[in-house]
Protein backbone atom coordinates (compact mmCIF):
# COMPACT_ATOMS: atom_id res chain seq x y z
CA UNK A 1 0.00 0.00 0.00
CA UNK A 2 3.80 4.55 -3.22
CA UNK A 3 2.45 7.65 -4.64
CA UNK A 4 4.41 10.18 -6.65
CA UNK A 5 4.69 13.55 -4.96
CA UNK A 6 3.97 16.27 -7.48
CA UNK A 7 5.47 19.75 -7.58
CA UNK A 8 2.99 22.33 -6.35
CA UNK A 9 2.54 26.06 -6.66
CA UNK A 10 2.15 27.70 -3.23
CA UNK A 11 -0.64 30.22 -2.85
CA UNK A 12 -2.27 31.83 0.16
CA UNK A 13 -4.99 29.74 1.76
CA UNK A 14 -8.39 30.97 2.96
CA UNK A 15 -7.33 32.44 6.30
CA UNK A 16 -3.75 33.31 5.36
CA UNK A 17 -0.63 31.65 6.76
CA UNK A 18 -0.46 28.07 5.52
CA UNK A 19 -0.46 27.63 1.78
CA UNK A 20 -1.74 25.15 -0.73
CA UNK A 21 -2.05 24.21 -4.37
CA UNK A 22 -3.98 25.97 -7.08
CA UNK A 23 -3.56 27.47 -10.51
CA UNK A 24 -2.44 31.08 -10.82
CA UNK A 25 -5.83 32.19 -12.12
CA UNK A 26 -8.21 30.36 -9.79
CA UNK A 27 -6.18 30.55 -6.56
CA UNK A 28 -8.03 27.48 -5.31
CA UNK A 29 -7.43 26.85 -1.57
CA UNK A 30 -6.36 23.42 -0.38
CA UNK A 31 -9.09 20.83 -0.10
CA UNK A 32 -10.59 20.49 3.36
CA UNK A 33 -9.41 23.93 4.50
CA UNK A 34 -11.99 26.64 5.16
CA UNK A 35 -10.50 29.67 6.85
CA UNK A 36 -9.17 28.41 10.16
CA UNK A 37 -10.97 25.03 10.00
CA UNK A 38 -9.33 21.83 8.79
CA UNK A 39 -11.73 19.02 7.91
CA UNK A 40 -10.44 15.47 8.16
CA UNK A 41 -12.43 12.44 7.08
CA UNK A 42 -13.25 9.34 9.11
CA UNK A 43 -14.47 6.46 6.98
CA UNK A 44 -15.60 4.26 9.82
CA UNK A 45 -18.23 1.64 10.59
CA UNK A 46 -21.32 2.84 12.42
CA UNK A 47 -23.29 -0.08 11.03
CA UNK A 48 -22.45 -3.65 10.09
CA UNK A 49 -20.27 -6.21 11.87
CA UNK A 50 -17.60 -3.70 12.92
CA UNK A 51 -20.05 -1.11 14.28
CA UNK A 52 -19.03 -1.36 17.95
CA UNK A 53 -15.37 -0.99 17.05
CA UNK A 54 -16.11 1.83 14.60
CA UNK A 55 -18.02 3.88 17.15
CA UNK A 56 -15.17 3.57 19.67
CA UNK A 57 -12.42 4.42 17.15
CA UNK A 58 -14.37 7.45 15.96
CA UNK A 59 -15.00 8.55 19.54
CA UNK A 60 -11.22 8.43 20.05
CA UNK A 61 -10.67 10.60 16.96
CA UNK A 62 -13.26 13.13 18.07
CA UNK A 63 -12.25 13.25 21.74
CA UNK A 64 -8.63 14.00 20.89
CA UNK A 65 -9.49 16.82 18.48
CA UNK A 66 -12.11 18.27 20.82
CA UNK A 67 -9.50 18.48 23.57
CA UNK A 68 -6.96 19.89 21.11
CA UNK A 69 -9.41 22.63 20.09
CA UNK A 70 -9.90 23.56 23.73
CA UNK A 71 -6.12 23.91 24.02
CA UNK A 72 -5.88 26.21 20.99
CA UNK A 73 -5.99 23.86 18.01
CA UNK A 74 -3.37 22.92 15.44
CA UNK A 75 -0.46 25.37 15.58
CA UNK A 76 -2.52 27.38 18.09
CA UNK A 77 -4.89 28.36 15.34
CA UNK A 78 -6.68 25.70 13.30
CA UNK A 79 -9.87 24.01 14.48
CA UNK A 80 -10.20 20.39 13.31
CA UNK A 81 -13.57 19.04 12.24
CA UNK A 82 -14.08 15.30 11.75
CA UNK A 83 -16.43 14.37 8.91
CA UNK A 84 -17.77 10.93 9.82
CA UNK A 85 -18.79 8.61 6.97
CA UNK A 86 -20.23 5.14 7.49
CA UNK A 87 -18.45 2.56 5.34
CA UNK A 88 -20.35 -0.31 7.05
CA UNK A 89 -17.25 -2.52 6.58
CA UNK A 90 -18.35 -3.11 2.99
CA UNK A 91 -15.84 -2.55 0.18
CA UNK A 92 -18.31 -0.99 -2.25
CA UNK A 93 -19.73 1.32 0.43
CA UNK A 94 -16.27 2.36 1.63
CA UNK A 95 -15.31 3.15 -1.97
CA UNK A 96 -18.41 5.31 -2.43
CA UNK A 97 -17.74 7.18 0.81
CA UNK A 98 -14.22 7.91 -0.37
CA UNK A 99 -15.47 9.14 -3.77
CA UNK A 100 -18.00 11.38 -2.02
CA UNK A 101 -15.54 12.91 0.41
CA UNK A 102 -11.95 13.06 -0.83
CA UNK A 103 -12.41 16.47 -2.47
CA UNK A 104 -13.76 17.90 0.79
CA UNK A 105 -11.20 16.70 3.35
CA UNK A 106 -7.53 17.45 3.87
CA UNK A 107 -6.77 13.82 4.79
CA UNK A 108 -8.36 10.92 6.63
CA UNK A 109 -7.83 10.45 10.35
CA UNK A 110 -9.34 6.98 9.98
CA UNK A 111 -10.12 4.38 7.37
CA UNK A 112 -11.59 1.38 9.19
CA UNK A 113 -12.92 -1.96 8.08
CA UNK A 114 -11.91 -5.48 7.20
CA UNK A 115 -12.49 -4.53 3.53
CA UNK A 116 -11.03 -1.01 3.57
CA UNK A 117 -7.74 -1.58 1.77
CA UNK A 118 -9.27 -3.17 -1.30
CA UNK A 119 -11.57 -0.16 -1.56
CA UNK A 120 -9.23 2.79 -1.05
CA UNK A 121 -5.55 1.89 -1.35
CA UNK A 122 -5.30 2.56 -5.06
CA UNK A 123 -7.47 5.73 -4.94
CA UNK A 124 -5.41 7.15 -2.06
CA UNK A 125 -2.23 6.72 -4.09
CA UNK A 126 -3.79 8.08 -7.29
CA UNK A 127 -5.16 11.17 -5.52
CA UNK A 128 -2.13 11.91 -3.28
CA UNK A 129 -4.25 11.58 -0.14
CA UNK A 130 -2.98 10.53 3.30
CA UNK A 131 -4.97 8.28 5.64
CA UNK A 132 -4.44 6.85 9.12
CA UNK A 133 -5.31 3.21 9.70
CA UNK A 134 -4.47 0.16 11.79
CA UNK A 135 -1.46 -1.79 10.49
CA UNK A 136 -2.70 -5.12 9.19
CA UNK A 137 0.01 -6.06 6.71
CA UNK A 138 3.68 -5.18 7.18
CA UNK A 139 3.99 -3.27 3.84
CA UNK A 140 1.26 -0.90 5.01
CA UNK A 141 3.71 0.48 7.58
CA UNK A 142 5.88 1.73 4.72
CA UNK A 143 3.14 2.85 2.36
CA UNK A 144 3.45 6.45 1.24
CA UNK A 145 -0.25 7.17 1.71
CA UNK A 146 -0.76 5.53 5.10
CA UNK A 147 -0.18 6.35 8.74
CA UNK A 148 -0.46 2.67 9.65
CA UNK A 149 -0.13 2.43 13.43
CA UNK A 150 0.90 -0.34 15.77
CA UNK A 151 2.76 -3.60 15.36
CA UNK A 152 1.53 -4.98 12.02
CA UNK A 153 -0.89 -7.85 12.55
CA UNK A 154 1.17 -10.04 10.22
CA UNK A 155 4.27 -9.46 12.39
CA UNK A 156 2.27 -10.30 15.51
CA UNK A 157 1.14 -13.57 13.90
CA UNK A 158 4.78 -14.45 13.19
CA UNK A 159 5.80 -13.50 16.74
CA UNK A 160 3.06 -15.70 18.20
CA UNK A 161 3.92 -18.70 16.02
CA UNK A 162 7.63 -18.25 16.69
CA UNK A 163 6.84 -18.43 20.41
CA UNK A 164 4.56 -21.43 19.82
CA UNK A 165 7.23 -23.29 17.83
CA UNK A 166 9.68 -22.90 20.71
CA UNK A 167 7.20 -24.01 23.39
CA UNK A 168 7.54 -27.54 24.79
CA UNK A 169 5.20 -30.04 23.22
CA UNK A 170 4.39 -28.07 20.05
CA UNK A 171 3.15 -30.63 17.54
CA UNK A 172 0.46 -31.04 14.95
CA UNK A 173 -0.75 -28.59 12.34
CA UNK A 174 -1.36 -24.84 12.59
CA UNK A 175 -4.87 -24.06 11.36
CA UNK A 176 -6.48 -20.76 10.43
CA UNK A 177 -10.00 -19.38 11.01
CA UNK A 178 -10.64 -16.09 9.22
CA UNK A 179 -13.26 -13.90 7.65
CA UNK A 180 -13.01 -12.52 4.14
CA UNK A 181 -11.43 -9.14 3.36
CA UNK A 182 -8.08 -7.56 4.20
CA UNK A 183 -7.61 -8.99 7.69
CA UNK A 184 -8.41 -12.55 6.64
CA UNK A 185 -6.08 -12.37 3.65
CA UNK A 186 -3.24 -10.82 5.68
CA UNK A 187 -3.51 -13.36 8.50
CA UNK A 188 -3.74 -16.30 6.11
CA UNK A 189 -0.60 -15.27 4.21
CA UNK A 190 1.21 -14.57 7.50
CA UNK A 191 0.37 -18.01 8.90
CA UNK A 192 1.61 -19.69 5.75
CA UNK A 193 4.87 -17.73 5.63
CA UNK A 194 5.53 -18.06 9.36
CA UNK A 195 4.79 -21.79 9.44
CA UNK A 196 7.33 -22.33 6.65
CA UNK A 197 9.97 -20.31 8.49
CA UNK A 198 9.43 -22.09 11.81
CA UNK A 199 9.00 -25.59 10.35
CA UNK A 200 5.37 -25.95 11.45
CA UNK A 201 2.86 -28.14 9.61
CA UNK A 202 -0.08 -26.34 8.02
CA UNK A 203 -3.66 -27.38 8.60
CA UNK A 204 -6.80 -26.15 6.84
CA UNK A 205 -7.81 -22.53 6.33
CA UNK A 206 -11.49 -22.17 7.24
CA UNK A 207 -13.39 -19.02 6.29
CA UNK A 208 -16.51 -17.68 8.00
CA UNK A 209 -18.60 -14.74 6.87
CA UNK A 210 -19.51 -11.76 9.01
CA UNK A 211 -23.25 -12.39 8.90
CA UNK A 212 -23.01 -16.16 9.25
CA UNK A 213 -25.14 -17.78 11.92
CA UNK A 214 -23.96 -19.86 14.86
CA UNK A 215 -24.45 -23.07 12.87
CA UNK A 216 -21.99 -21.85 10.23
CA UNK A 217 -19.38 -21.02 12.88
CA UNK A 218 -20.07 -24.39 14.51
CA UNK A 219 -19.42 -26.22 11.25
CA UNK A 220 -16.12 -24.33 10.89
CA UNK A 221 -15.03 -25.43 14.37
CA UNK A 222 -16.03 -29.02 13.63
CA UNK A 223 -13.80 -28.96 10.54
CA UNK A 224 -10.89 -27.64 12.62
CA UNK A 225 -11.48 -30.33 15.26
CA UNK A 226 -11.30 -33.06 12.61
CA UNK A 227 -7.93 -31.66 11.51
CA UNK A 228 -6.52 -32.17 15.04
CA UNK A 229 -5.06 -28.67 15.04
CA UNK A 230 -2.34 -27.96 17.57
CA UNK A 231 -3.20 -24.27 17.44
CA UNK A 232 -5.79 -22.20 15.54
CA UNK A 233 -4.86 -18.67 14.49
CA UNK A 234 -8.24 -16.95 14.51
CA UNK A 235 -9.15 -13.61 12.95
CA UNK A 236 -12.85 -13.95 12.14
CA UNK A 237 -15.51 -11.22 12.32
CA UNK A 238 -16.41 -10.56 15.98
CA UNK A 239 -19.78 -12.33 16.11
CA UNK A 240 -18.49 -15.34 14.22
CA UNK A 241 -15.48 -15.58 16.52
CA UNK A 242 -17.64 -15.58 19.63
CA UNK A 243 -19.90 -18.28 18.13
CA UNK A 244 -16.85 -20.36 17.19
CA UNK A 245 -15.49 -20.29 20.73
CA UNK A 246 -18.92 -21.21 22.10
CA UNK A 247 -18.97 -24.27 19.82
CA UNK A 248 -15.41 -25.20 20.83
CA UNK A 249 -16.37 -24.93 24.50
CA UNK A 250 -19.53 -26.99 24.04
CA UNK A 251 -17.78 -29.79 22.16
CA UNK A 252 -14.56 -29.82 24.18
CA UNK A 253 -12.18 -28.99 21.33
CA UNK A 254 -8.80 -29.33 23.00
CA UNK A 255 -6.79 -27.09 20.69
CA UNK A 256 -5.16 -23.80 21.64
CA UNK A 257 -6.28 -20.57 19.99
CA UNK A 258 -4.41 -17.40 19.05
CA UNK A 259 -7.14 -14.78 18.62
CA UNK A 260 -5.72 -11.89 16.62
CA UNK A 261 -6.57 -8.23 16.98
CA UNK A 262 -6.99 -5.42 19.51
CA UNK A 263 -10.40 -6.68 20.63
CA UNK A 264 -11.19 -9.49 23.03
CA UNK A 265 -13.68 -12.32 22.42
CA UNK A 266 -17.01 -11.88 24.18
CA UNK A 267 -17.03 -13.87 27.42
CA UNK A 268 -20.61 -13.36 28.59
CA UNK A 269 -21.23 -17.12 28.65
CA UNK A 270 -19.47 -18.61 31.73
CA UNK A 271 -18.72 -21.83 29.82
CA UNK A 272 -17.00 -19.85 27.05
CA UNK A 273 -15.08 -17.79 29.62
CA UNK A 274 -13.86 -20.95 31.36
CA UNK A 275 -12.81 -22.50 28.02
CA UNK A 276 -11.03 -19.31 26.93
CA UNK A 277 -9.10 -19.12 30.22
CA UNK A 278 -7.53 -22.50 29.41
CA UNK A 279 -7.29 -22.45 25.61
CA UNK A 280 -7.27 -18.88 24.23
CA UNK A 281 -4.49 -16.34 24.02
CA UNK A 282 -5.22 -12.92 22.57
CA UNK A 283 -2.47 -11.73 20.23
CA UNK A 284 -2.30 -7.99 20.77
CA UNK A 285 -0.11 -5.02 19.85
CA UNK A 286 2.81 -4.81 22.23
CA UNK A 287 3.48 -1.15 21.40
CA UNK A 288 0.41 -0.09 23.41
CA UNK A 289 0.50 -2.71 26.18
CA UNK A 290 0.29 -1.96 29.06
CA UNK A 291 0.57 1.77 28.35
CA UNK A 292 -2.92 2.17 26.88
CA UNK A 293 -4.07 4.36 29.73
CA UNK A 294 -0.66 6.05 29.98
CA UNK A 295 0.50 4.37 33.18
CA UNK A 296 4.25 4.49 33.68
CA UNK A 297 6.58 3.52 36.49
CA UNK A 298 5.75 6.72 38.34
CA UNK A 299 1.99 6.55 37.89
CA UNK A 300 -0.21 8.08 35.20
CA UNK A 301 1.77 9.98 32.58
CA UNK A 302 0.81 13.40 31.26
CA UNK A 303 -0.43 11.86 28.01
CA UNK A 304 -2.38 9.23 29.95
CA UNK A 305 -4.07 11.88 32.09
CA UNK A 306 -4.94 13.84 28.93
CA UNK A 307 -6.50 10.74 27.33
CA UNK A 308 -8.63 10.03 30.40
CA UNK A 309 -9.74 13.66 30.62
CA UNK A 310 -10.63 13.76 26.92
CA UNK A 311 -12.60 10.54 27.16
CA UNK A 312 -14.44 11.63 30.29
CA UNK A 313 -15.33 15.00 28.78
CA UNK A 314 -16.13 14.02 25.20
CA UNK A 315 -16.82 10.25 25.13
CA UNK A 316 -18.09 9.21 28.58
CA UNK A 317 -19.89 6.24 27.05
CA UNK A 318 -16.55 4.57 26.29
CA UNK A 319 -15.29 2.12 28.91
CA UNK A 320 -11.87 2.48 30.50
CA UNK A 321 -9.18 0.66 28.55
CA UNK A 322 -11.19 0.23 25.34
CA UNK A 323 -8.50 -0.69 22.75
CA UNK A 324 -10.51 0.68 19.84
CA UNK A 325 -10.88 4.08 21.52
CA UNK A 326 -7.12 4.11 22.09
CA UNK A 327 -6.54 3.35 18.41
CA UNK A 328 -8.72 6.30 17.38
CA UNK A 329 -6.98 8.58 19.86
CA UNK A 330 -3.55 7.54 18.53
CA UNK A 331 -4.72 8.06 14.93
CA UNK A 332 -5.70 11.62 15.84
CA UNK A 333 -2.36 12.20 17.60
CA UNK A 334 -0.48 11.07 14.48
CA UNK A 335 -2.70 13.20 12.23
CA UNK A 336 -2.11 16.21 14.48
CA UNK A 337 1.67 15.80 14.19
CA UNK A 338 1.47 15.70 10.39
CA UNK A 339 -0.80 18.76 10.33
CA UNK A 340 1.58 20.68 12.60
CA UNK A 341 4.47 19.83 10.30
CA UNK A 342 2.50 20.90 7.23
CA UNK A 343 1.74 24.28 8.83
CA UNK A 344 5.45 24.78 9.51
CA UNK A 345 6.20 23.90 5.88
CA UNK A 346 3.46 26.26 4.70
CA UNK A 347 1.52 23.72 2.64
CA UNK A 348 -1.77 22.16 3.75
CA UNK A 349 -2.62 20.78 0.32
CA UNK A 350 -3.04 17.04 0.02
CA UNK A 351 0.37 16.58 -1.68
CA UNK A 352 1.77 18.96 0.94
CA UNK A 353 0.50 16.72 3.73
CA UNK A 354 2.20 13.73 2.12
CA UNK A 355 5.43 15.70 1.94
CA UNK A 356 5.00 16.76 5.57
CA UNK A 357 4.58 13.14 6.65
CA UNK A 358 7.88 12.36 4.94
CA UNK A 359 9.66 14.91 7.15
CA UNK A 360 8.20 13.82 10.51
CA UNK A 361 11.24 12.17 12.02
CA UNK A 362 9.28 10.31 14.69
CA UNK A 363 5.65 9.99 15.67
CA UNK A 364 5.57 10.62 19.43
CA UNK A 365 2.62 9.30 21.44
CA UNK A 366 3.74 10.51 24.84
CA UNK A 367 4.04 6.99 26.21
CA UNK A 368 0.57 5.85 25.11
CA UNK A 369 2.32 3.82 22.42
CA UNK A 370 5.90 3.20 21.41
CA UNK A 371 7.47 6.03 19.38
CA UNK A 372 7.40 5.33 15.65
CA UNK A 373 10.49 6.29 13.59
CA UNK A 374 8.79 7.81 10.57
CA UNK A 375 9.76 9.99 7.59
CA UNK A 376 10.13 8.72 4.04
CA UNK A 377 8.56 5.26 3.64
CA UNK A 378 11.76 3.24 3.46
CA UNK A 379 12.93 4.70 6.80
CA UNK A 380 9.75 3.95 8.71
CA UNK A 381 10.29 1.38 11.45
CA UNK A 382 7.00 0.20 12.95
CA UNK A 383 6.97 -1.47 16.37
CA UNK A 384 7.52 -5.22 16.34
CA UNK A 385 6.46 -6.31 19.83
CA UNK A 386 3.50 -8.56 20.49
CA UNK A 387 1.85 -9.48 23.77
CA UNK A 388 0.05 -12.77 24.38
CA UNK A 389 -2.60 -12.52 27.09
CA UNK A 390 -5.49 -14.56 28.34
CA UNK A 391 -8.91 -12.98 27.65
CA UNK A 392 -9.94 -10.58 30.38
CA UNK A 393 -6.36 -10.03 31.48
CA UNK A 394 -5.11 -6.79 32.96
CA UNK A 395 -1.79 -5.13 32.25
CA UNK A 396 -0.21 -7.11 35.08
CA UNK A 397 -1.28 -10.46 33.62
CA UNK A 398 0.58 -10.49 30.30
CA UNK A 399 1.80 -14.03 29.74
CA UNK A 400 4.62 -13.17 27.38
CA UNK A 401 5.92 -10.29 25.30
CA UNK A 402 7.44 -11.44 22.03
CA UNK A 403 9.81 -9.53 19.79
CA UNK A 404 11.19 -6.96 22.23
CA UNK A 405 14.47 -8.80 22.84
CA UNK A 406 15.29 -9.58 19.23
CA UNK A 407 18.13 -7.97 17.27
CA UNK A 408 17.50 -5.65 14.32
CA UNK A 409 14.08 -6.55 12.98
CA UNK A 410 14.04 -4.42 9.87
CA UNK A 411 15.06 -7.17 7.49
CA UNK A 412 13.94 -10.53 8.89
CA UNK A 413 13.10 -13.39 6.54
CA UNK A 414 9.43 -13.05 7.51
CA UNK A 415 9.30 -9.32 6.70
CA UNK A 416 11.00 -9.94 3.36
CA UNK A 417 8.42 -12.62 2.64
CA UNK A 418 5.56 -10.23 3.51
CA UNK A 419 6.99 -7.63 1.12
CA UNK A 420 7.43 -10.12 -1.69
CA UNK A 421 11.22 -9.80 -1.53
CA UNK A 422 13.54 -12.75 -2.21
CA UNK A 423 15.35 -14.27 0.79
CA UNK A 424 18.91 -13.15 1.35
Amino acid sequence: MPAVLVAVTLVACGGGGATGTGDDAGRVPPRGIDGDTITVGAITATSGPMADAGRAVTAGNQAYFAALDEAGGVAGRYHVEVEVLDGADDAATIGRRYDESHDDVAMYVQVLGLHAAEAVLEPLAADDVLAATYALDFPWSRHQNLLALGTPVTVSVDNALDWHARAPGAAGPVCTLVGDGDLGAAVTSAVQASAALHDLDLGPVVEVVADGDAATAGAAVDELARAACDVVVAAPPPAAGTAALARAAATGVATDWFVVGPGRPALDDPAVAAYAADHVRVVTDGSTWPAGEGTGDDGVTEAGAALVAARDAHAPEIADGDPWFLLGYLQAMATHQVLERAVVRGDLSQPGLLAAANTVGELDFGGLAAPYPFGVPELREPPRTTVLVRPGSTADDAEVTVGDDLPERGDTPFEREMQGLPPR
